[in-house]
């Protein structure tokens, strides 16, 4: 399976688990030289992911920081990168008008004298 892994391959991917390259190598088993490139996303992975048994990630028992995923980190940066872009004081002027007319409104519902009762 892994006979066309070049020695430079095997070094970059020495801090991988056996599972960690298999999954590696079967995603790009039909382009030899791409695959290292996912080496640092997998064992990212590999360190954040939660294990039941100890209860925390493999990085918090060896290192004592609950370290983020390289996704997550990546996930917010483009979130940030999009807050940027509003200008929040205006948006939550904007929200806090439509949540105070939505509230009249239902004051006006509420306060309506209902039907009399029949006997």
């Amino acid at each position: 399976m892994y006979n066309w892994i070049s020695q430079n391959q095997m070094a970059i991917a020495d801090g991988v688990s056996s599972e960690g390259l298999s999954v590696i190598v079967g995603v790009h088993s039909y382009v030899e030289p791409l695959w290292d490139i996912h080496v640092k996303d997998v064992q990212s992975a590999l360190n954040t992911a939660y294990s039941k048994s100890i209860n925390c990630t493999s990085t918090e028992v060896l290192m004592g920081y609950k370290a983020k995923p390289m996704t997550e980190t990546k996930l917010l940066t483009v979130v940030q990168n999009d807050l940027d872009r509003f200008d929040l004081k205006q948006l939550r002027v904007n929200v806090k008008e439509r949540i105070t007319a939505d509230q009249a409104k239902q004051k006006e519902y509420y306060d309506r004298p209902g039907r009399e009762a029949n006997e």
